[in-house]
């Protein structure tokens, strides 16, 4: 039996990819003080899965959580677990640990522990997602020097302005706090906000110290330090190619496509 094999092990045994996390849930995704919240992981591996664990930090530090896996379609396997619930206003913390029966380990979110998934219980976010994003601009638009920069769109899917005072924007979950919007800062109701990714924040307010990588990363929306930085919005991406970026379809859906003629600042279309 031939197979490909993703990390290649010259003079060691052949060993197929470790497990991967395909897709990662918790519902509600906003709970009360009166949900349980169930956490739900699809996990695709080379090799049988020998365990999936959540740890959950409720204040005391990780514990495990045996996850329950169910067969939902040829080498993915889909498995969930509970968070009781909490008090209003707790802290939650946890990630997904999934083990191959070669000992291969893998964790979600990346980086975890220090880059767990967390809510506050009652927490309403603001309604701001990030829309779109170019990670390799050539030839698209221009920041106010005249380069040709990658960019981040911000829309308010609300009806009322949202503040964005003492929020962050990030290209690494495990440092939400990389970016912090300038005080003042507001998106309109429907209204669009472009931040620049340039390493520059001396061109302007809206430069972020960081750019984007084209081979594939993360970004993040998070909120005020006073609120945990909760993250309010994140996307892992995979490679970019220049000049075609990647959004949601229509504005603020859950659906991400491509569009080969970006729309900086404008509804995607």
């Amino acid at each position: 039996t031939w197979d490909a094999i993703d990390t290649p092990t010259p003079g060691s045994p052949n060993r197929l990819r470790p497990p991967a996390f395909v897709r990662v849930t918790r519902a509600p995704h906003w709970p009360t003080a009166s949900d349980n919240v169930e956490v739900t992981a699809v996990i695709s591996a080379g090799q049988p899965i020998s365990s999936a664990a959540l740890w959950v930090d409720l204040g005391d530090g990780f514990h495990p959580v045996s996850m329950s896996g169910v067969m939902t379609y040829s080498a993915a396997l889909t498995y969930s677990a509970h968070i009781p619930a909490q008090a209003e206003s707790a802290l939650v913390s946890y990630y997904i640990e999934a083990i191959d029966v070669l000992g291969q380990r893998t964790v979600y979110p990346e980086g975890a522990p220090v880059a767990a998934e967390r809510y506050i219980v009652g927490y309403v976010p603001p309604p701001v997602a990030i829309n779109e994003f170019l990670a390799s601009n050539t030839t698209i638009n221009q920041d106010e020097a005249g380069e040709y920069e990658d960019w981040i769109e911000l829309y308010n899917t609300g009806t009322e302005s949202v503040s964005l005072d003492g929020f962050y924007l990030t290209d690494h979950l495990d440092n939400p706090a990389k970016w912090r919007f300038p005080p003042g800062t507001v998106i309109a109701p429907g209204a669009y906000l472009l931040v620049w990714c340039d390493s520059q924040p001396t061109q302007g307010p809206l430069h972020a110290d960081f750019k984007l990588s084209r081979d594939g990363e993360a970004i993040g929306l998070f909120d005020t330090d006073a609120r945990n930085n909760i993250a309010v919005d994140t996307l892992t991406f995979g490679r970019q190619n220049p000049d075609v970026s990647y959004g949601r379809y229509p504005d603020g859906a859950n659906v991400w496509t491509f569009f080969d003629l970006p729309t900086p600042g404008d509804s995607n279309e």
